[in-house]
């Protein structure tokens, strides 16, 4: 077979050798090859990185090794038809890790050892875990120059038996942070990925491309040039033989769950899928029994590998530690069979899920009784207490601009002309004529730290809101600046923005978490909780429910380089207000520590976030080349238009 036949095979849907250890079968990629052909980067998207990675093959022993990788290069095609190498193994070298199977647990560091030759070996996957490799500096590339990616490697195997496949993510620049926005890769959506090929002991190229069969045959990519497509042999016979060995019946390969983790409530959805070793065929509607005392429904994959079933958890499931399959129900006219007629075999359906845990209790935190305020003073630069932490007062010193209407309630309000003053600063004087009142809580917060907060926001009826910005409440960095967490009101709309600021980074990132579509209810008592972590390097998270809905769900680059944190709450808002707000806020409580177990995406960009600190510059007069490393480089807007 030619090298552009071993390309188009590769990337054409059905021809993985096998399937991977671990990764559940709801996965889109499970199965190898996903991305639609003709990809194109995102119009602001200036960089890529290919990858690759290799896991135990589902159903066959695993044994020590080792996995070889040579002459692992990425090309880009422009749109005047050229191709561009971007990235090359022998410039970057490579970097990887073995990530758990599912990309929900532990990653282990993956050494690697550089060969005579400049070919890498890396440890083979166990049990529960993967190789991913990826090289050492992103590929860059102008604005709208591009308009495929073509990724190629030759990998091979000490032993054992093993699959692997490559694949590639478009990335907003040299140097952006892997950044979750609720469970979407703002900076790095995935290219793609190729079917799955078993390695052997003998070198063997892996490909993948964005590109169609078609699109390639008629613009050849430089590891293919010279190629041409050449028959191939049928890998069935044209007329019927004589089976050498008899038709075996479908069983179940393998059992996974969506989520995968976690603590599943009433009224949650769960999908479980039963991945067999052939397809197979569905008649009417098979079921699983669970040992929460319900039932899970089929509701697709006949005549495919992978059949999804789902269930909702009653109010009368029993509470379980590890939600299991306990078995499979055919109801009248229901089976699965294969396509010689077949029934399965079953007995690999059962399977308990450690870690999916089922409980009838609400899945929000709850909004404590807490925040009592034990002392009070309304005047500007008085001291008051509430949950039993101190809090400085901030506002106009006017007699509306704090009060107490009762023992867990302040209620803030700022008209016209409040400005906040203090010895050295002046709103009015520092801070072009803003609007305040606020209290600053004491207690600061290190990087690192989990702190949750809980309270009561009301924004009380009156004229709409027209200042240019309004801050409602914050976490406030030591460091200045505008904040790294806030929920705020953009006209009459609540939203939820964050802000990072990495070493070397001259100026904050902005990020829309969230933004409502509809008006704030004035005069409604909105349930607040917030989980937040501050890690501007990449590793925090952001967590808010409003009302028992989570609106966010983040994880990525959250804070300023250097800085702790405090909570403020209150009103602070532009000078361009002409109108009276008042706000209330009730029964605050903020705690730390873990209180909600860390998100995972299904997308594969997720594969990628050690890349987050490559960075660098452009070869002198070169569309496509490589960036490596390097500080100070600034950071573009991640989102400009509200993500739900």
């Amino acid at each position: 077979m030619s090298a552009l036949n071993d390309a188009i095979y590769q990337n054409t849907i059905g021809n993985s050798k096998g399937f991977p250890l671990g990764v559940p079968t709801s996965y889109d990629w499970y199965t190898g090859r996903v991305g639609a052909f003709g990809s194109t980067p995102p119009s602001n998207f200036t960089a890529m990185t290919g990858w690759g990675q290799v896991y135990p093959e589902t159903g066959q022993p695993i044994v020590p090794a080792t996995i070889q990788i040579s002459g692992f290069q990425a090309f880009l095609r422009l749109t005047n038809g050229t191709w561009v190498k971007a990235q090359d193994q022998v410039a970057n070298g490579l970097m990887g890790a073995h990530y758990s199977a599912d990309f929900h647990g532990d990653t282990v560091a993956m050494p690697k050892t550089v060969q005579p030759d400049g070919s890498v070996t890396f440890d083979a996957p166990t049990s529960g875990h993967n190789d991913h490799f990826y090289q050492g500096a992103r590929g860059v590339y102008t604005v709208g120059t591009v308009d495929g990616v073509f990724v190629v490697a030759n990998m091979k195997t000490s032993g054992g038996r093993f699959i692997a496949n490559l694949g590639a993510d478009w990335w907003l620049d040299k140097s952006a942070p892997y950044v979750v926005v609720n469970g979407v890769q703002a900076n790095s959506p995935g290219v793609g990925m190729s079917d799955w090929v078993e390695l052997t002991t003998d070198w063997k190229p892996l490909y993948f491309t964005s590109l169609s069969a078609s699109q390639l045959q008629r613009n050849l990519p430089p590891p293919v040039q010279g190629s041409s497509m050449t028959p191939t042999t049928p890998s069935q016979p044209t007329s019927p033989t004589t089976p050498t060995t008899p038709n075996v019946a479908p069983s179940v390969a393998q059992a996974s769950a969506s989520p995968g983790t976690g603590s599943e409530h009433a009224g949650d959805t769960i999908a479980l899928t039963l991945g067999f070793n052939e397809a197979v065929t569905v008649s009417g509607t098979p079921m699983l029994s669970l040992n929460d005392g319900g039932t899970a429904t089929y509701v697709g994959g006949s005549g495919t590998r992978v059949l999804t079933f789902k269930t909702t958890v009653a109010s009368t499931a029993k509470d379980t530690s590890a939600l299991a399959i306990t078995g499979v129900n055919l109801p009248s006219g229901a089976s699965i069979k294969d396509a010689g007629g077949l029934a399965e075999k079953l007995s690999g359906a059962v399977k308990s899920f450690s870690g999916l845990q089922i409980s009838t209790s609400s899945t929000t935190p709850t909004t404590p009784t807490t925040g009592t305020i034990t002392s009070f003073a309304g005047a500007s630069g008085s001291s008051i207490t509430i949950d039993g932490m101190s809090a400085e007062v901030q506002n106009a010193n006017q007699p509306w601009s704090l009060t107490e209407p009762d023992s867990n309630t302040l209620r803030f309000e700022v008209r016209p002309g409040d400005h906040f003053s203090t010895v050295g600063w002046s709103d009015l004087i520092n801070d072009g004529g803003t609007g305040r009142s606020e209290i600053n809580l004491s207690p600061t917060y290190a990087p690192g730290t989990q702190v949750n907060v809980s309270y009561q926001l009301t924004v009380e009826p009156g004229a709409a809101n027209t200042a240019d910005w309004l801050l409602l409440n914050q976490m406030h960095a030591t460091t200045q600046g505008p904040p790294p967490f806030a929920v705020e009101m953009d006209g009459e709309h609540m939203q939820v923005v964050l802000r990072y600021q990495a070493p070397g980074q001259t100026t904050p990132t902005y990020v829309v978490a969230w933004r409502d579509p509809n008006p704030i209810q004035r005069g409604h008592a909105y349930d607040m909780n917030v989980q937040v972590n501050f890690d501007p390097n990449g590793n925090g998270s952001l967590n808010v429910w409003r009302d028992g809905a989570q609106i966010v769900k983040y994880e990525g680059a959250i804070g300023m380089a250097g800085a702790s944190y405090k909570w403020k709450e209150g009103i602070y808002r532009s000078h361009t207000a002409s109108e009276t707000l008042a706000v209330d806020y009730s029964n605050l409580h903020v705690t730390t520590g873990s209180a909600a177990a860390a998100l995972a995406s299904q997308s594969f960009a997720l594969l990628n976030q050690q890349l987050a600190s490559n960075s660098g510059g452009l070869g002198s007069g070169q569309i496509a080349t490589t960036a490596s490393q390097a500080a100070g480089s600034g950071q573009q807007t991640l989102l400009t238009t509200p993500q739900h």
